[in-house]
């Protein structure tokens, strides 16, 4: 029995390719081992840990945007489970700092129209006064925060990385907080 004739390959190698998107990983991407962009990863998180510290949120924005890119190149190669999931989230509350810190903003100039609203009524609770400003704030944080899983244990994460912890912790309890705002909490639940 004879094999079927070869068949060259008719398809031409040198046609264009479309483009990649941008936030897209391609195997030339990993021209290095996990190893080395797990390595890159905690680089990454100490460079937006040391910037945040010093006040320079874009530097911890170009930080996490780094740190990102290298959990999205290790888990190409490793699967999903191939980073923990708390290094996405830092480096997330990281680039969304400036979010951050406009959605507090707002949610504090909500809880003091809300407590104005209340002294106006003579004391009788109101949830009125101070809800445009928690649908701002919410606008704003949820799309950088939406990734962010609330099951992550937070206090032993402020222990293992005080800095990226904390940030991490803020900007849970602010979406936490925003969210009981937005479903009519009365204040005192809110303020705990």
């Amino acid at each position: 029995m004879s094999s079927p004739p070869h068949r060259p390959d008719t398809r031409n190698v040198n046609a264009p390719r479309p483009a990649p998107h941008p936030d897209e990983v391609t195997a030339t991407d990993l021209v290095g081992s996990p190893p080395e962009y797990l390595h890159e990863m905690h680089a990454a998180l100490q460079r937006a840990e040391q910037a945040y510290a010093t006040g320079d949120l874009a530097a911890a924005a170009r930080a996490a945007e780094e740190g990102l890119a290298a959990i999205r190149l290790v888990q190409t190669k490793l699967g999903p489970q191939g980073v923990a999931p708390q290094y996405a989230a830092f480096f997330h509350c990281f680039r969304a700092q400036p979010d951050f810190r406009k959605a507090l903003g707002l949610f504090k100039r909500g809880l003091t129209g809300r407590q104005a609203a209340c002294r106006a009524s003579k004391g009788q609770p109101t949830l009125e006064g101070g809800d445009h400003f928690f649908r701002t704030a919410w606008v704003i944080l949820q799309p950088g925060t939406a990734g962010i899983t609330d099951d992550l244990p937070v206090e032993l994460l402020v222990d293992e990385h005080p800095v990226a912890g904390r940030v991490l912790r803020s900007v849970l309890r602010l979406r936490t907080k925003l969210l009981a705002c937005l479903d009519g909490s009365p204040e005192d639940t809110i303020d705990s």
